[in-house]
């Protein structure tokens, strides 16, 4: 990219009404830096080609205030008895989270963090160059410090709900995950609203997994009408087990740009996702998963239905360094496109340098199984009952791996009722 257009493109910002953050200054300052060289991702960025962001930043976003008659009733999410944090408008309302004192957890606001963790931000996200990423640190409005001290198991998860409540928001939210050794939680991320509103999220989350820690993330995407661009960055040790399921079911523009770094021997990695967009969504999962140490296993699985005239993308790369022997990677793509407008863009990828590995990908796109249709419809099913049941079979992979039950129960009857609709 030229000089010309960086220039042209960070002046965009200035359509932003968001003041530069004074939480991390150092990283903030540096963060400023990368993103006044690289820029934002244009049509000729390879990783960003099916998803423009230009559109971002031709409208006049701000910073949103606390609504103080603000009930959670009013949002579509699991509602369940565990700590919940809600962030209002890219800030923590304290009014409607309850966490409570939980043994062996921590959670802070950077604000109220020590030397040593304030010096792991940003260190893992740093190892991709994501101009997003880079405005999230500069820019940022809150973030928050999740630290589980070693050999410690919830039985409960945590619960973070992410609410936009005004039109025109710009929401610059971060946390960071600590796992010691051998301890073990359940994370629940909630990004939802009540209203069809024209706001951007800015999410990063970064993750360290010590040594045989345990960490199961469960998240729901349902903004409609919102653009919502989630990078999220993981980083485990020896016989560490990751796992994460997507589910984004409404949103204008939504990218999730997941990365995981397996930097440890013995690790496992379980990467799932369901999209479902309608009308004129537009839902990009990328992964990035790169086995660094022998002896691992990872298995991405996501999923598609892609109705009217909807995008959907799945582009995932693995990636097998020289070093990293005995490595079992899979990756599966399959996507169900409803209507003839509707568009998919899949390209799943192996990167493998190391000689001793079983790794395998694909990808599938195209219309409903005629023939399974006639037969559940030869034994008197209605044609709707039947679109509905052969759909529900095909996300079924993708919902039993949520592992929280109040979680999957939420995406099953959602699921559902997003699929009757279509």
């Amino acid at each position: 990219m030229s000089l010309m257009a960086v220039k042209k493109q960070i002046a965009s910002l200035d359509l932003l009404d968001l003041k530069k953050t004074n939480l991390i200054p150092d990283l903030a300052k540096s963060a400023e830096v990368k993103l006044n060289e690289i820029g934002f991702p244009n049509r000729k960025s390879e990783d960003w080609k099916y998803t423009k962001t230009a559109q971002l930043f031709k409208k006049p976003y701000k910073t949103g205030k606390e609504n103080p008659n603000l009930k959670l009733d009013e949002f579509s999410f699991p509602k369940m008895k565990c700590p919940t944090l809600v962030i209002e408008n890219g800030s923590i309302n304290a009014h409607l989270s309850c966490v409570g004192d939980v043994q062996g957890l921590s959670i802070n606001s950077f604000v109220d963090i020590n030397k040593e963790q304030v010096e792991k931000i940003g260190n893992i996200s740093n190892k991709k160059e994501n101009p997003f990423s880079f405005l999230n640190a500069s820019h940022l409005q809150s973030g928050i410090y999740i630290h589980l001290k070693k050999k410690n198991v919830l039985t409960q998860p945590l619960h973070l709900i992410f609410i936009n409540t005004e039109s025109q928001v710009f929401s610059n939210t971060r946390i960071y995950v600590h796992l010691e050794e051998f301890s073990e939680m359940n994370l629940i991320q909630s990004f939802v609203n009540n209203n069809d509103q024209d706001c951007v999220t800015n999410h990063v989350s970064e993750i360290e997994l010590a040594e045989n820690s345990q960490l199961s993330i469960e998240k729901i995407q349902n903004v409609l009408g919102e653009s919502h661009i989630c990078s999220e960055y993981i980083r485990q040790l020896n016989s560490s087990v990751f796992r994460i399921n997507t589910l984004s079911s409404a949103g204008k523009l939504i990218r999730n740009g997941l990365n995981v770094f397996v930097e440890g021997e013995n690790c496992t990695s379980y990467l799932n996702g369901l999209f479902i967009p309608s009308d004129d969504e537009h839902i990009d999962n990328h992964t990035h998963l790169e086995h660094i140490k022998p002896n691992c296993f990872s298995s991405e699985c996501y999923k598609g239905i892609i109705n009217d005239k909807a995008t959907g993308i799945f582009n995932g790369k693995v990636v097998v360094h020289e070093d990293a022997q005995k490595i079992m990677a899979y990756q599966q793509n399959n996507n169900i496109l409803l209507s003839n407008e509707a568009v998919v863009n899949a390209k799943p990828e192996l990167e493998i340098y190391a000689d001793d590995v079983k790794c395998s990908h694909g990808s599938t796109t195209g219309q409903l199984d005629e023939d399974a249709l006639f037969y559940l419809q030869a034994r008197g099913l209605s044609k709707s009952a039947a679109l509905q049941l052969l759909m529900v079979g095909f996300v079924d992979e993708v919902l039993q791996g949520i592992q929280v039950e109040e979680v999957k129960n939420f995406y099953s009857n959602k699921i559902e009722s997003l699929l009757s609709s279509n």
